[in-house]
Parts: structure tokens; sequence; C-alpha cells
């Protein structure tokens, strides 16, 4: 054998010891990191802070907290309070939305979103107001997660439908300059209560179909398309049929079905929420009414008190929030807003909700009525009531 043949059957030899040698190291590497998983969910168990795991580029750490809603709610401001705390670390976005729209792309699509170190008492996680009314949401969580810490924040259902159909329907309606093919408010309240007529009783619809009921499938039967059409050829068709002023309130159709469908729906919170508690213990929710993050009598003193509270839940050292809660609220606007981050000071907001003001008395005492039997669930849950009219 020659001496360049004897280099290379040497070379060839250490290529092959090298590539023998990086595939064990991965193999420990991949061992390593599962057994990190489960360490990380034992801690997280037992109330340990160290919530990351992983190996090397793939370490990624678990959301320790997660604010599920609901939408309208003040989500954005909760979630820009609590950031307010040392100890608290954001993900790359607000909106994950990854256990109701993007759950298909797994855990590690998920995690990549999250920081991938955290340090001793630090914690992480993230505000999706759509893991509140979504029924295969709470189950995927449970599975994923079993110890996050959950936090939802509900504002008095008619103000939260009287903010929804501003957001969903009338700035656009009023942008593309609508005039009398506006829909009303009560128009849409008297549309909804239709197809929730045969719903009210949620309890006998839960207990017919599971934890798995969907309110939008079960609750919202019947051709909604016909219904509003209904409505607006009714008020402004003329001789001929509907006209160009009728027509321009029936589009665009997503809009308007997405308020026809969210206004009341989407206040049901008792229904959304006992999905949490059958899948959770109550130790690991925490309800907050949105009344509580606002300014009272005593100032902002009782938001902070709140926050302080909720931080105390996720297992924070104590922090003062009284300076981030006196900043005002974030996001007013909802996603029409240019960012999350947009601040509207407490100075420049009327004490007194608009609702309450431009809402019709008959179509206010109308919703109160209607929502009570819900919000009394509700609180049974929570253990706690909310200050919303009655």
């Amino acid at each position: 054998m020659s001496f360049f043949a004897g280099v290379r059957l040497s070379s060839v030899f250490v290529f092959v010891l090298l590539a023998s040698t990086s595939v064990t190291l991965i193999k420990v590497a991949l061992q390593k990191g599962t057994e990190d998983v489960a360490v990380s969910r034992d801690a997280i168990e037992s109330g340990d802070s160290a919530e990351c795991h992983g190996y090397a580029i793939w370490k990624q750490c678990l959301p320790r907290f997660l604010i599920i809603g609901a939408g309208k709610c003040g989500t954005s401001s909760l979630l820009y309070y609590l950031a307010d705390h040392p100890d608290v670390r954001l993900p790359s976005k607000k909106q994950v939305a990854f256990f109701d729209h993007q759950y298909r792309r797994g855990m590690s699509w998920y995690l990549q979103h999250f920081p991938k170190d955290l340090e001793t008492n630090q914690v992480t996680g993230e505000s999706t107001p759509g893991y509140m009314v979504y029924s295969r949401v709470a189950g995927r969580i449970a599975q994923e997660m079993p110890h996050v810490r959950l936090v939802a924040v509900l504002r008095d259902p008619v103000e939260r439908a009287w903010s929804a159909y501003h957001y969903h329907y009338l700035s656009q309606a009023r942008a593309a300059q609508l005039g009398e093919a506006l829909i009303s408010f009560d128009e849409f309240v008297a549309m909804e209560m239709a197809h929730l007529r045969h719903c009210v009783d949620l309890d006998q619809t839960y207990q017919e179909h599971g934890r798995g009921t969907d309110l939008h499938e079960e609750c919202y039967r019947g051709p909604l398309e016909e219904q509003l059409g209904q409505v607006v050829q009714g008020r402004l068709a003329s001789g001929d049929g509907c006209g160009p002023q009728c027509q321009v309130a029936l589009s665009p159709p997503r809009s308007n079905m997405l308020c026809a469908r969210s206004l009341m729906g989407r206040g049901l919170y008792g229904h959304f929420m006992r999905r949490y508690y059958e899948e959770f213990p109550a130790s690991h929710i925490k309800v907050v009414c949105t009344e509580a993050l606002r300014p009272g009598p005593s100032g902002v003193a009782t938001a902070a008190r709140t926050m302080a509270e909720i931080a105390s839940f996720l297992g924070l050292q104590q922090h003062d929030f009284t300076s981030a809660v006196s900043k005002g609220r974030y996001n007013v606007g909802g996603q029409h807003s240019s960012v999350y981050e947009e601040i509207k000071p407490w100075s420049a907001q009327s004490p007194t909700p608009d609702y309450l003001v431009e809402m019709s008395k008959e179509t206010l005492s109308r919703l109160r009525q209607w929502f009570k039997p819900h919000n009394d669930a509700l609180f049974g849950m929570m253990g706690h009531k909310c200050n919303w009219g009655y």
C-alpha cells in the first residue's frame, strides 16, 4: 500500500469516527432535552421557577401564565401592566393565537415566541382573547401545559357589546359614509336575540352536547344573512327592491356577520369559563372584573392593588404597579389602532361609560335582564361578583 493510499484510509476512518461521535452527541442532547422537559413540568408543578428546558440551540421556556380573554375587556392593559414587573418577560408578539388558530404548527413553533432563557424568579406568558371563546382551546392548553396559570379579565357584557358594535361595525361603516344605511345597535341586538332565543338555556345545551359545545355551532342556527337582509330591506328597500344604499348596508358581509354573531354571544362568559373550570383546578384560574383595573374614588389605588393580587397569583415578588396603571388604558381602539401599546390617558376618558349615555334605556334594560342569569352562573364559578349594574 502506498503512503498516499494509507493517508486516504486514515482520513476515511477519522471522518467515520467523527460522524459516529456526532450522532452519539446528538442522541445524548435529544435525550437531555427530553429529560429537561420532564424536569421542567415537575418543577412547575412544585412551584419552582425553572421553566426553561431543552438543550443548546433548541432551548425554550414554557409560559407561566396565559391571559385567555375576553376580547374588548382590557386584555392589552392587563398584559402591559404586568410587564411593568421586573420579573415578567413578554413574548415576541402579544397575541400568539396558538391554541385557537395555530395549533397545527405544534408546540415547538409556539415556544419560539418566548424567551430562550429566564433568570431566577422570572416568568413569561401571553395574551390571546380568542382562547376564551373556542370550544377546543381549554382542553388543548390542559394537555400541553397542565400547570399554567390562567387569567381572565371580564367586562360588563352590556358594555362589551356596545364596544364590539363600535369596533366591528360602526367605525368602519362611518368611514364608508353609509349615512342612513347604518345598521343600529338596537337592530343588531334584536337580530342576535332572535338567533339565541332557542339557546338561552345554555345549561341544557351544555348537558346535551358536553364540554365540547361550541356556541357558534350550537346556538347560531339559521341564515343570519337572510335576517340581516330582512332588517335592511325593510328599512331601506324601495319599490324596486334593495337599492344602492340597501346593498351597501349589506356589505361587507363579514363585518356585519361578525358583529351579529358577537355582540351578545361573546359576553356569555359563564358558558366559556365552564370549560376551564372543568379542565383546571380553581386554584389555577383568576377572574378579574374590568372595573377593578380602572380608577375609582381613591384614584388608581384599587387598580394597583388588583395588579398586585394578580402578580401574587402568578408567584411573582411584591411590586408597586401604581405607576403602570396611572398611565391609562392600552389599545383602546382594538386592533384598528396602529400598535397595541397605544395608551389613552385616564384624563382623556369620560368617568361615565358611553353606553350609559348613548344606549336607549329600553335596550339597556332588556340586555341587563337577558344577561343576568348567565352572569349569576359565572359569579358562582368565580366565587365573587362583578359590579355590572345589579
